[in-house]
């Protein structure tokens, strides 16, 4: 199970709050043990370390995803929508692959959802991916 990087760095972050409450009590009860001296170094590391485990290391391990998996989610003819966009062909070489019509009311049903954009390009359009598909990118 993976754990969100969220999580990790909130709970460390509760952790160290923690301990320190917990030397806090102690120095005013006037009991000094061998931790109290170490704190002043221990909770530097300990910020550091919940950084990396919570934040750094997942980011640094993340994979970068492949635009054409990312077309396997779609079906038809939005698959090949997708497809084009991801490629930043023209919505003529759509057209030339599902026919003229199918590819207007494929992409006209694409824009609607924040998928794919239309940028025109002289006499033709280009598509591109839309907000949303570039926020899953």
């Amino acid at each position: 199970m993976k754990v969100p990087w969220v999580v990790l760095a909130v709970g460390s972050l509760v952790a160290i709050s923690l301990f320190s409450i917990y030397v806090t009590g102690h120095l005013a009860q006037g009991i000094l043990c061998s931790y109290v001296y170490l704190t002043p170094y221990f909770l530097p590391v300990a910020y550091i370390l919940g950084f990396l485990f919570g934040y750094a290391i997942p980011q640094i391990t993340q994979k970068e995803r492949d635009p054409k998996q990312l077309a396997g989610l779609f079906e038809g003819d939005e698959r090949e929508a997708v497809m084009v966009a991801l490629e930043g062909k023209t919505q003529a070489d759509l057209s030339s692959k599902i026919g003229k019509v199918r590819a207007h009311r494929t992409i006209r049903k694409l824009e609607t959802t924040g998928l794919v954009q239309k940028e025109r390009v002289g006499r033709s359009y280009r598509l591109v991916p839309g907000a949303r598909l570039k926020k899953v990118l």
